[in-house]
């Protein structure tokens, strides 16, 4: 399959902003020792107390992105996914064998999203992933019925964007990083006419939910608009979905078939990434710290450690494509802050419950997620400084 080579990634280098107000705007280039982190303890911790269908999406992806960076999309040359010569996680399997094992002939998606229409998919490339190797039939049917209920069964809206729930046409910020990644990989895997097609629809979702979610003033994305109920807080937690998903969805185009095609697709998901970046660090404090409202000032909100991995992984992600370093030092600052947030048990604190979006972590109360946010982080890191 033809890839795309590192001259076009700096080619489809976006400008940077010459005003950013960040504080660490004129802060001399990070340097590559920091605070490292027990990302196996870190690990198990997300493993013990992942259950939803989101967090295996967020858990299977980090541990891919830290344990085989080659299998991720992030590697030079991801399709086909060289299983081969490398292995695809242990805890990868251990996350998608039972749920998939468990799925009913006639259910339409991987594992119940609890009203939820994005959030199984999020599973589904480390599925497609392990299924080169395993090379299972029930499997690839599961998959294609995932796509199918996405595609044809959710409720869109008239412009084509994928809802976020069953029951009617919501948008959700954390949606960018279940679906579009899905479509994506399931596109490159693919390849051809069919596969060209979903990676477009990848872009287009991402285009679609910025449409309805994207703060201009602020540079950010709103939580939760359209249907019933509204969450219009700019959460640091949906950014980092978005942009995280959108940084996903970029890198499977570059490294797919597909990819001299759809170049202006690829600077499109730079610069929206760019636009997240912008508006969360112009809010981050001198130490890092990067608030669960990202534009409320601290007496109105609080810090969030999970939200700020997960920006800060698509920092250094974007970094690493485009060769653009603006952002390194406020990426640093964060990598540092929150290696200050996880206990020497492995734990993350400092950070929002994600099930109530507005509340910090209290008493036993862990965050599934921001579990594996870290690991991402880890991983996003460690792969910027080597392109060094």
């Amino acid at each position: 399959m033809a890839r795309l080579s590192a001259t076009i990634a700096f080619a489809l280098l976006s400008v940077a902003d010459a005003a950013n107000p960040s504080p660490f705007r004129h802060g001399k280039h990070a340097r590559a020792g920091a605070p490292s982190f027990n990302t196996d303890l870190i690990k198990q911790n997300a493993i013990s107390i992942t259950n939803q269908s989101w967090e295996y999406g967020a858990l299977t992806q980090a541990v891919i992105e830290l344990e085989t960076p080659e299998l991720s999309v992030f590697s030079f040359a991801p399709f086909p996914p060289r299983t081969l010569l490398h292995a695809v996680p242990d805890a990868v399997w251990n996350v998608i064998t039972p749920i998939l094992d468990a799925e009913q002939p006639d259910a339409f998606a991987f594992i119940d999203g609890a009203g939820a229409a994005g959030d199984p998919s999020a599973i589904g490339p480390a599925v497609l992933l392990a299924n080169t190797v395993a090379k299972n039939k029930t499997w690839a049917y599961d998959v294609q019925k995932q796509l199918n209920h996405l595609l044809y069964d959710v409720p869109h809206s008239p412009e084509g964007a994928i809802s976020q729930r069953e029951s009617e046409v919501q948008y959700w910020a954390d949606a960018v990083y279940m679906m579009p990644p899905f479509l994506a990989y399931w596109g490159a895997i693919t390849g051809g006419k069919n596969g060209t097609e979903q990676l477009k629809n990848a872009h287009l979702q991402c285009k679609l939910y910025r449409e309805a979610l994207f703060d201009a003033d602020e540079s950010l994305w709103h939580h939760i608009e359209g249907g019933s109920w509204q969450l219009h807080s700019l959460w640091a937690t949906g950014n980092a979905w978005a942009a995280m998903g959108m940084v996903r969805v970029l890198a499977t185009i570059r490294g797919s078939h597909a990819a001299w095609e759809l170049k202006s697709e690829q600077q499109d998901l730079i610069d929206w990434v760019n636009e997240i970046l912008k508006g969360s660090y112009k809010y981050q404090t001198s130490n890092g710290t990067i608030f669960n409202d990202i534009n409320l000032p601290e007496n109105q909100t609080f810090a969030d450690a999970a939200g700020n991995s997960l920006i800060t992984a698509a920092a250094y992600r974007l970094a690493a494509i485009t060769g653009d370093k603006t952002y390194i030092p406020n990426a640093e600052a964060s990598y540092e802050l929150v290696s200050q947030s996880v206990d020497e048990e492995g734990w993350l604190n400092h950070a929002v419950n994600p099930l109530t979006f507005d509340t910090p972590l209290t008493g036993d109360i862990r965050s599934p997620e921001g579990q594996s946010f870290v690991l991402s982080l880890v991983a996003a890191r460690k792969a910027y400084y080597q392109t060094l």
